[in-house]
């Protein structure tokens, strides 16, 4: 699914509702790997991956849960007051069920604009019990010199640098 505004176009495939690719005046901004499987079987490496209902490794299922290895269903398109948007949902299955056992719906919306991408991950439960989980959207930037990139705003909150603490 494609979204195009002025200079600016954001595809996104249905496999995990992954968004492949934002480009801005013809810059590339997200990141896919080379080694990228596209076969509608295999999360896609790189881009922004959903993740959804575990965020790493996960005894029940696969690596940050099954939302990035199903099938989303393309809902609506059209102009808003933020921009051009797509909208995708993902409904609870019987493969989902088997591996945790709620009903739920996923939202998935990507609003575009000159310069500008939004998105945002909604979580309904539609069932009768409650149940936790954890999301997020796995977000890949393509930077031109990653020795050069800094994050900031982390100031006095604990967090785990998996490349800095690796063993």
């Amino acid at each position: 699914v494609e979204i195009r505004v002025v200079a600016d176009v954001v595809q996104v495939n249905l496999h995990g509702a992954t968004l492949v690719s934002w480009k801005s005046n013809g810059e590339e901004l997200i990141f896919v790997s080379s080694k990228a499987v596209l076969d509608n079987v295999k999360a896609i490496r790189g881009g922004i991956p959903l993740v959804f209902p575990k965020f790493g490794p996960w005894a029940l299922g696969p690596n940050h849960g099954f939302a990035r290895v199903m099938k989303w269903t393309f809902e609506s398109n059209g102009d808003g007051p933020h921009g051009a948007f797509a909208k995708f949902t993902l409904r609870d299955t019987e493969y989902s069920r088997g591996l945790w056992d709620h009903a739920f719906l996923l939202t998935f919306t990507v609003t575009l604009a000159p310069g500008t991408l939004a998105s945002a991950l909604t979580v309904e439960n539609t069932g009768s019990t409650e149940f936790s989980f954890e999301a997020l959207l796995h977000t890949y930037f393509r930077v031109p010199d990653c020795a050069r990139t800094t994050v900031s705003g982390l100031e006095g909150l604990s967090y785990i640098d998996k490349l800095r603490d690796a063993g």
